[in-house]
């Protein structure tokens, strides 16, 4: 009998140990969540900007602000003691941009790529929690505008981004990165951008367009080759270039008019010097 009473309370024991285990483990609270906010570069030709938005937590309790990163090697490949030594702000910081004019006390080289990197922070109840490391990168931009008109034997209707040059259908030096003219056979209604070995003289370059979105051109940090096409219609919109020697440019129409043969386009432009790299 008694033995049956010891049993009866070991057992009855064990079962208090595991109900107060469970319960102690179901009321320790999960630590708040923190996201580091999107990050977007505005790339020109001597400085950098990053901005961003708030933290989806920023309204919330013991938010205090982000840890901001910048470097000219990959942050994404660095260990936390290692990302250290390229914080800009020692404590988290309330703010939504940092501008990049120069880099260990030297200016921005055109041809550099320079990474950004930001955490957000939250206090906790055991000291700061941080959010992951969210990395962004870009490097400086040749900045130009220009304006050239339908294609015709006599007019400027072509342009070379890189050398900021518009061209006539005789010219081929330098080669042209795109042409204005009309494109019956394209489905387009209106004017094209198209690629200059579409054209009836003796340019052979074949460039790829694409169109990115409408609004502000400073909306579009990157692109790809996917959708990319030898012509793209017109419009006060915003389009991605791949020229002929593979140097991504994003191109925004300013203007447009004019009666034929005098029909035209403006536009501004950011050119990538970096052969194959997709950031603008």
């Amino acid at each position: 009998m008694r033995r049956g009473v010891f049993i009866l309370i070991s057992i009855f024991a064990v079962i208090l140990i595991l109900t107060g285990c469970s319960k102690e483990e179901e009321e320790t609270p999960e630590p708040p969540s923190i996201t580091a906010p999107q990050l977007t570069t505005i790339a020109y030709e001597e400085s950098i900007k990053v901005v961003w938005d708030d933290s989806p937590e920023a309204s919330e309790s013991g938010f205090k602000g982000y840890y901001f990163y910048v470097s000219n090697t990959n942050l994404s490949t660095l260990s936390d003691s290692e990302l250290d030594e390229y914080l800009t702000n020692t404590t988290p910081e309330l703010f939504n941009e940092y501008l990049l004019t120069e880099y260990a006390d030297t200016a921005l080289d055109i041809n550099g790529i320079y990474y950004f990197g930001i955490r957000a922070v939250r206090a906790v109840e055991s000291g700061d929690t941080l959010s992951p490391l969210r990395v962004v990168e870009t490097s400086p931009v040749i900045i130009g505008s220009g304006k050239i008109f339908e294609y015709s034997s006599d007019s400027v209707c072509a342009y070379n981004f890189e050398e900021g040059t518009a061209i006539t259908s005789s010219e081929t030096s330098p080669s042209p990165d795109f042409y204005l003219d009309t494109c019956a056979a394209c489905d387009v209604s209106g004017y094209a951008v198209k690629s200059p070995h579409l054209s009836n003289s003796s340019w052979t370059g074949e460039c790829g367009f694409k169109l990115l979105g409408t609004g502000n051109a400073d909306d579009y940090c990157e692109t790809d080759n996917s959708g990319m096409n030898d012509y793209c219609e017109i419009s006060m919109q915003v389009y991605a270039i791949k020229t002929a020697t593979n140097h991504y440019v994003k191109m925004w129409i300013t203007g447009f008019g004019g009666e034929f043969p005098n029909e035209y386009i403006e536009f501004k432009y950011k050119y990538q010097t970096k052969v194959s790299y997709p950031h603008f």
